[in-house]
């Protein structure tokens, strides 16, 4: 005949109690990450956010470039790069030409 071991009481309390210091190093282990990689994160999400936001950013910040109050039909592009190089001076060089619909300002 086989004889069942029944565990004591002090056995079963230890158990709880390992079970429990086991968890309360993962919670203290999961917040000190946490406060590690959480800035990371965050700087992550914001420059994401701004790099998202950058079309609308940039009209706000270069209204005044972007828009005319001139009359007249629009000019090709390239009438457009020679005048903005003509006004710059020859040491002028271009970074990029960006196609945008005309913007005219409201009359006021």
């Amino acid at each position: 005949m086989s004889e069942k071991i029944v565990p004591t009481a002090s056995a079963q309390i230890e158990k709880t109690q390992n079970a429990q210091a086991f968890l309360q190093l993962m919670r203290r282990l999961h917040f000190t990450i946490g406060l590690f990689i959480g800035p990371f994160i965050f700087v992550a999400a914001l420059t994401g956010t701004l790099y998202v936001l950058t079309p609308q950013l940039e009209n706000y910040l270069y209204a005044q470039q972007l828009t005319t109050d001139a009359p007249g039909p629009a000019q090709p592009l390239s009438k457009q790069v020679e005048a903005a190089l003509r006004y710059a001076g020859s040491n002028a060089k271009i970074a990029a030409v960006r196609r945008r619909r005309a913007i005219r300002r409201p009359r006021a």
